[in-house]
């Protein structure tokens, strides 16, 4: 038996795969002021796991710290005269026209650079000694002001390591406990701001990560549980509690990171080639794509405005969630970024809320039908959700119901936006996807999403409203690995090129059996960044191990033009940095549907684009080869709404199938 958490904002999710393939699914309220007592909570009340083969958790303790501010505060110790690297940061800003753009703050104050003696050529050569004054002075304001954590960022580090590991050492022997990030092993590449600044989020999340993994590690342990805990990364795969405490960084982004292994697993298995993952649950909408079955992996990410060096899956998120807030400001109706949560939640859990929410807005609709959330733990109160809409209707000037389909419509417009950025904007074609739609709310927005985006088909998977935690049961070991080149094709060597994939190749094989993997059994991909002279921004390229430079610069060519649409003249090309992926085979079998519980099929009434329409009530249990809209189908953990106009019909894997049957008006 296979059990994977993911602790959302509004929601904790529980996916449990028996011995026989069968899924079942648990839903309870997250506990936002204690992450750790939240999932354990959860794992209580779904499963004894005593039983199981394997925990997967998929957790945002870091990125909550990062987004909120509320990591540790790090000390970071860098080469005199870089003190002002992270300050400064790049030119780069988001809105070009805006001339009072406020820059992203980020994680450190000024005061905590430390400045040490030290220098470090680009070549590797050693120009400058430490001090041994200047290290007792960083030990000294350690000791007096009570740090916890400590980024060492020097220069050329990547070229050199010996004078990070110097600090490293003797930090550690002074101040045994301190959370000590080193930039040469956080983010080994190319661009010293961008490495100043991952080393210091992993600095900045490392006690927040450390203490929850510890926390649940320690909880599982009393509950019998006797094997290591597994970590979902976010680059799509799974690692070690203890692994992912080196570099808790990795974690930031490991719930929405399930969905993609999920949206990948069922791509393969319906034999789909491009997807469009959507996954909307109670505070965001997080969407993804998966083309030719491949998973889309990028090597950097941006949070809120601050750069993070590491491999994580291609994802767009944005403020439309189940619980996203309705408000007006000069007579316009807005819709979040503010969100309910889970505590207290929209209006219509009727645990405490006011506030009008895009779920309470749904319920007005009437495209929650009666049904009951979080394994019928919360029921739904249409009244309560009426009440919360009324008075800003009354300020609109709207009926309670024109409001709620503004609502819909707005957090409609915004995830539409968010998904064309993951396709026009990318050089796809977007009516060349399926939408495949989960979270709680997914399902409820996908058809309409479809329209806006001239889609014809909607796929919603099997647990969809625990699909993140159905992915992560499917993830298998993952671990990337890097190192710089930052030389032109021209003077690069094949061999040279080789010998560092192979180096790369050997760590990659040590890290995979450290996480109990035959690295026999695992796959391993060789890429390279690679740019033209003189620009920033290099395009990762995957060839074999061993293939000649002028291979890379070739493949690197015509990825660009297919990606660019054009290149003036011939430039030079160089490579920034060697990389390789390490993937575990595959973890279990595909499972299939939950069961569902007896019911029957009823009829109500849905509003639909301001009219209220007669629609067919049931769960997915009784949807038979085909079901027409207006339909509303219960589903574990989640609900789909069938609009006129489209079709739903139980599909392969405990799928349910939406079609389009009409052309759009």
């Amino acid at each position: 038996m296979r059990v994977a958490i993911d602790a959302g904002g509004t929601f904790t999710d529980v996916a449990i795969i028996d011995e026989s393939g069968r899924i079942s699914s648990h839903k309870v309220l997250s506990h936002p002021e204690d992450p750790a007592m939240g999932m354990l909570h959860a794992l209580d009340e779904s499963v004894d796991v005593r039983h199981a083969s394997a925990v997967v958790n998929g957790t945002t303790a870091g990125l909550n710290a990062v987004l909120a501010r509320t990591g540790t505060r790090v000390l970071v110790v860098t080469t005199a005269g870089f003190e002002d690297v992270v300050s400064i940061g790049r030119a780069h800003r988001v809105d070009v026209w805006e001339l009072r753009y406020p820059r992203p703050e980020h994680l450190v104050a000024t005061g905590d650079v430390c400045g040490i003696g030290e220098r470090i050529r680009a070549d590797g050569t050693v120009e400058r000694a430490i001090p041994v004054d200047d290290l007792a002075e960083v030990s000294s304001r350690v000791s007096r002001e009570g740090v916890r954590s400590v980024a060492v960022c020097l220069l050329h580090a990547t070229s050199n390591p010996a004078h990070e590991l110097a600090v490293r050492d003797f930090l550690a022997a002074e101040h045994p406990g301190l959370k000590i990030s080193v930039s040469h092993e956080v983010a080994p590449e190319v661009g010293e701001f961008e490495r100043f600044s991952s080393t210091i989020v992993n600095a900045y999340v490392a006690t927040t990560v450390g203490e929850y993994l510890s926390r649940v590690t320690d909880g599982l342990a009393t509950r019998g549980y006797d094997r290591p805990l597994l970590v979902m990364r976010s680059s799509g795969g799974v690692t070690s509690a203890a692994s992912a405490q080196r570099r808790p960084m990795q974690t930031l982004l490991s719930g929405p990171a399930g969905g993609v292994i999920g949206a990948q697993a069922i791509s393969r298995h319906l034999g789909r080639s491009h997807l469009l993952a959507l996954d909307m649950g109670g505070t965001s909408l997080d969407a993804s794509v998966v083309v030719d079955q491949r998973l889309a992996v990028r090597a950097d990410l941006d949070i809120a405005g601050i750069p993070v060096l590491m491999p994580v899956v291609d994802l767009v998120t944005v403020s439309a969630g189940g619980g996203s807030i309705a408000w007006a400001q000069h007579g316009a109706l807005h819709v979040g970024p503010q969100s309910a949560g889970g505590n207290p939640g929209p209006a219509c859990y009727g645990l405490g809320g006011t506030e009008p929410t895009v779920t309470d807005a749904n319920v007005v609709l009437g495209r929650l039908g009666h049904a009951a959330l979080a394994n019928d733990a919360v029921a739904l109160d249409r009244t309560a959700a009426v009440g919360a809409l009324a008075p800003l209707a009354t300020e609109l000037g709207m009926s309670v119901e024109a409001l709620a389909q503004a609502i819909v419509d707005i957090t409609d417009a915004r995830m539409s936006d968010a998904l064309r950025t993951l396709t026009v904007r990318r050089g796809h074609d977007p009516r060349d996807f399926s939408i495949l739609a989960f979270g709680g709310a997914g399902p409820l927005h996908a058809a309409a999403l479809a329209d806006e985006l001239g889609i014809t088909s909607v796929i919603v998977p099997p647990a969809a409203g625990v699909f993140s935690a159905w992915g992560m049961l499917h993830a298998p070991v993952r671990h990337d690995l890097s190192e710089p080149l930052l030389v032109g094709s021209g003077d690069l060597a094949d061999a040279d090129l080789e010998e560092v994939h192979a180096r790369l190749l050997v760590r990659a094989r040590e890290l995979v059996a450290a996480d109990g993997v035959d690295p026999d059994a695992a796959g391993y991909v060789t890429s390279a960044d690679v740019r033209y002279a003189g620009q920033q921004f290099s395009i990762t390229v995957e060839l074999p191990l061993g293939s000649p430079v002028g291979a890379w610069d070739k493949l690197f060519r015509e990825r660009y033009e297919r990606t660019h649409g054009t290149v003036a003249g011939h430039p030079s090309t160089e490579f920034v940095n060697a990389r390789v992926t390490a993937v575990g085979p595959d973890v279990g079998e595909y499972a299939a549907a939950e069961l569902m519980p007896d019911s029957v099929v009823t009829t109500g009434t849905v509003v639909h684009h301001g009219a209220p329409v007669e629609a067919v009530f049931c769960n997915r249990g009784l949807l038979g080869d085909r079901r027409e809209g207006p339909a509303v189908v219960s589903d574990p953990g989640s609900t789909i709404y069938v609009p006129p106009g489209w079709s739903a019909a139980a599909g392969p894997m405990g799928t349910v199938l939406l079609s389009r049957i009409e052309e759009r008006p």
